[in-house]
C-alpha cells in the first residue's frame, strides 16, 4: 500500500474540490429554490427585493465576517436596507441553512 505524503493529500483536496465546486454551488442555489428565496430575488436581476450580485458586492468587503449577518437577517427579516420593501422573516430556515445561503450569496460577487 502506497503512503501518502502530505503533498499528494493537498493535490486530492484540490482536485476533490474542484470536481465539487459546481455541485455545491447549484446545491445553494436549490436551497435558495427550496426555501423560496428566488420568489422575490434573483441572481442577477432585481425582482421584489435586491439581486443576490448586489448584496455580495455590497457585503464583499468584509464577506467572512457579514455571513453570520446576513444569515440572521434571512431569519429574522428587515427593512430599510435595500428601499421601503421590507424583507418578511423566512423562520422556516434553520441557522444552517441560513448560513449555507449568505455564504452561497456572498460568493457570487
Amino acid at each position: 500500500m502506497k503512503a501518502y505524503n502530505r503533498k499528494n493529500t493537498l493535490k486530492l483536496g484540490l482536485v476533490t474540490a474542484l470536481i465539487l465546486a459546481p455541485t455545491l454551488g447549484f446545491a445553494d442555489q436549490q436551497l435558495a429554490l427550496k426555501r423560496q428565496c428566488m420568489s422575490c430575488h434573483q441572481i442577477e436581476a432585481r425582482r421584489v427585493g435586491p439581486p443576490f450580485k448586489a448584496i455580495a458586492q455590497r457585503y464583499s468587503a468584509n464577506a467572512t465576517a457579514m455571513a453570520p449577518v446576513l444569515a440572521r437577517k434571512i431569519r429574522s427579516g428587515g427593512k430599510g436596507t435595500w428601499g421601503q420593501v421590507g424583507m418578511p422573516a423566512m423562520s422556516q430556515v434553520s441557522e444552517a441553512e441560513a448560513l449555507q445561503l449568505a455564504n452561497w450569496i456572498l460568493q457570487l460577487r
